[in-house]
């Protein structure tokens, strides 16, 4: 979502006020998504559970639900939310919707 000048400054107050008095005005700035564990990569340096030499190297990989998906950005939308940040301990694009995630958040704008 796309916010100008006047609309961030606006929020940033409805967050402010809301610190103060102790309500939720408005949704917070950022919400992060793990959305997946997988990883197509098996670097050397990396501590996740993915990497090699991990006991739980090869277990099965975990994905975020669509259906929980949808809702918390619906959720977020509502809220006012600034940003929504899609991460993962393992490769975020290794989702089997990842591409559909994008497109549902590019028309939230």
């Amino acid at each position: 979502m796309i916010i100008d000048d006047d609309e961030l400054k606006r929020r940033d107050l409805l967050r402010i006020a809301g610190a103060r008095d102790k309500k939720a005005y408005i949704g917070p700035e950022v919400v992060t998504l793990d959305i997946s564990s997988a990883c197509n990569l098996t670097c050397q340096y990396c501590s996740a559970e993915h990497a090699p030499g991990n006991p739980h190297h090869f277990d099965k990989s975990r994905f975020f639900p669509w259906e929980k998906f949808v809702g918390i950005v619906n959720d977020c939308a509502q809220l006012k939310v600034d940003q929504i940040h899609i991460v993962g301990p393992g490769e975020p694009a290794t989702h089997p919707m990842f591409r559909d995630m994008l497109k549902f958040l590019e028309q939230q704008r």
